[in-house]
């Protein structure tokens, strides 16, 4: 597909981008069954957008480019969810104003989509190449030494990082600067929505299918993410399982259950991924529980569990050390707006000191925390809860 607009007003604009949006967006609701479909398609396009805007009408060419870039990463997102298909590059290269490009190419049957500019589209006269040139070198310097991006050329894998504290610690990660590999068992539709978000802040995101209680299933999806990402540096151990039961009522499945997932789980996915981090002087940020730190009755099988991953992390902190720093966060009551919880979320703010619980984006400062502070800090247990650990 090719479209060219030249010193088109906003408003005739408006009215030939309406047809472009239309075009993609039937791309990206194709019902998720026919996704192998849409990755194989997708992946043969080639998509070119160039845009000459009025002088007095620049401003308006990032709003586009966002917009392109938003819904041709929900076309290509079909591909990311898949595992049978390629995880999915999403970028976005530095472009000279107006000019916008997305390329993929097909190689061993593995799709790959991303952002480039086109500086030698047809068209620029030379000189306009090298000022364009300049301006990208200009703002790719700027880029390195963004504060608000530390973790740019940085990589990351999120077990769980479909959903809920996973997701909103993937996002922010995302927006750091780091380049994403989420997994997910059963949530393929919120895998999918996550990496659209993801590939709307410009990092490249994908996600991958993976049991983190099945040895083999975690092997491949540790081989996979390495495969895409070129490496790990930053592996967050999420992925877990929440339970209320009675003591006496537990039966020696449930128990079996939550420890596979919630202990074994880390354990499997930090050894799988070991040789990855030591290569990068890596961090590991394993997901612990107030429940873990204070005794809950109706949770003996989940606390217990989550003890066991306090403990793991300290032992990890000390078995890989020097090269990978080890850390865990333990949230307390967590908001994440469920109607079903509200009534006992209110009975928890009452009794913590904060007098509030907290909520999804404080526990992903948490992890951006770990994964930017000095490599110095580890074997450390962070009790996000509001003091309500305190007693």
């Amino acid at each position: 597909m090719n479209y060219d607009w030249t010193l088109l007003s906003t408003g005739e604009l408006a009215q030939e981008f309406a047809l472009i949006h239309a075009v993609l967006e039937g791309f990206a609701s194709v019902d998720e069954d026919d996704r192998d479909f849409v990755g194989e398609l997708t992946a043969q396009q080639i998509v070119a957008i160039n845009v000459h805007f009025l002088p007095a009408e620049q401003a308006a060419t990032f709003e586009l480019d966002q917009a392109l870039l938003y819904d041709l990463t929900k076309m290509a997102s079909f591909a990311g969810v898949n595992e049978h298909l390629a995880g999915v590059s999403h970028g976005r290269s530095v472009a000279v104003p107006g000019q916008f490009s997305m390329d993929s190419d097909v190689k061993n049957s593995r799709k790959t989509f991303r952002a480039t500019d086109s500086a030698s589209r047809k068209g620029r006269s030379e000189s306009e190449q090298q000022a364009g040139n300049e301006r990208r070198s200009d703002t790719i310097a700027a880029m390195a030494i963004d504060e608000n991006k530390p973790l740019v050329g940085k990589t990351a894998l999120i077990t769980g990082g479909a959903k809920r504290l996973g997701r909103a610690s993937t996002l922010e990660l995302a927006r750091a600067g780091a380049d994403v590999a989420i997994t997910f068992n059963h949530s393929a539709r919120e895998a999918q929505h996550t990496v659209i978000d993801l590939a709307s802040t410009g990092v490249r995101a994908f996600a991958l299918r993976c049991d983190v209680t099945n040895e083999k299933s975690v092997k491949t999806a540790i081989r996979e993410a390495v495969k895409e990402l070129g490496g790990i540096d930053i592996l967050v151990n999420n992925a877990a399982n929440y339970e209320t039961v009675e003591f006496d009522k537990i039966t020696v499945a449930e128990w079996d259950g939550i420890f596979a997932s919630n202990t074994r789980g880390p354990y499997l996915v930090t050894r799988e991924a070991l040789k990855h981090l030591r290569e990068r002087r890596g961090r590991i940020i394993n997901m612990g529980s107030l429940g873990g730190l204070v005794p809950w009755p109706s949770h003996a099988h989940y606390c217990s569990s989550k003890a066991a991953v306090h403990m793991l992390t300290k032992v990890m902190a000390k078995a890989l050390a020097p090269e990978i720093a080890v850390n865990a966060i333990a949230p307390g009551m967590i908001d994440l707006g469920e109607k079903a919880a509200k009534p006992f979320m209110r009975k928890m703010a009452r009794v913590t000191p904060m007098k509030r619980n907290g909520t999804g984006e404080e526990i992903a400062t948490a992890v951006r925390f770990f994964a930017t502070a000095p490599h110095f800090i580890t074997g450390q247990i962070l009790a996000v809860d509001g003091g309500l650990g305190l007693g």
